[in-house]
């Protein structure tokens, strides 16, 4: 999907982000009226599930950046250093499967030829790579390759670290996580926190145009 404007970029991440907060609440609604062995097994797959959506929201929040920022059609040259060194990484990994030299020469030419002058970023998801656990070390690397600051978010290791990824994981692997309402009410609060604050964050970013490099700003 090709995202030109703000405000359809705004959109998109505000919709997204919509339709997970009515299903963790829809969640947050059947914990309340359950009970005992129900109540624990919802306990444990609310876990799960928050972990999910941590996941996909910050994957779809920055593929959508990644997509604003290629329609904007700018020169490298007046991006972010950052930006500049995700876009040609994204070539590299294209290339790691390349046998013939033909496919290096290729890329070399379009070097030159100053193909590659104007932005290009990976058009799929799955370019953003979380390394399917979204570590506080992981987020920290992905917000900063787009430029965003990180510091925000280093007070959260715990929460992201030890109180979702680590449940997470050990309720995957079918270990017998156990898991009070009160924590997952903590819980639920600190990972939607965390959405929101990643919503504005990347928002903030492209509306500043903060993407731009010093000498172009």
């Amino acid at each position: 999907m090709k995202i030109r404007t703000l405000e359809q970029l705004e959109d998109l991440i505000s919709d997204d982000l919509a339709w997970r907060k009515i299903e963790i609440s829809a969640f947050d609604g059947q914990i309340k009226r359950s009970r005992d062995i129900v109540q624990a097994a919802l306990l444990r797959a609310s876990a799960a599930l928050l972990y999910a959506h941590w996941e996909g929201f910050v994957k779809t929040a920055l593929h959508s950046y990644s997509s604003f920022l290629v329609g904007q059609r700018l020169p490298q040259a007046k991006v972010r250093s950052e930006i500049v060194a995700m876009s040609f990484r994204s070539h590299f990994k294209r290339m790691e499967g390349a046998n013939r030299i033909t496919d290096y020469i290729s890329f070399v030419e379009s070097f030159r030829s100053g193909e590659l002058n104007r932005l290009t970023l990976g058009a799929e998801k799955s370019d953003i790579d979380t390394q399917a656990n979204l570590s506080s070390r992981v987020l920290g690397d992905l917000l900063s390759t787009f430029g965003i600051d990180s510091a925000g978010y280093t007070g959260d290791a715990d929460l992201i670290d030890s109180n979702l990824l680590l449940l997470r994981n050990s309720i995957a692997h079918g270990e017998r996580a156990d898991l009070e309402e009160p924590e997952w009410r903590e819980l639920r609060v600190g990972v939607v926190n965390l959405l929101d604050r990643v919503h504005v964050d990347v928002v903030n970013h492209a509306a500043l145009k903060a993407y731009l490099s010093s000498a172009a700003a």
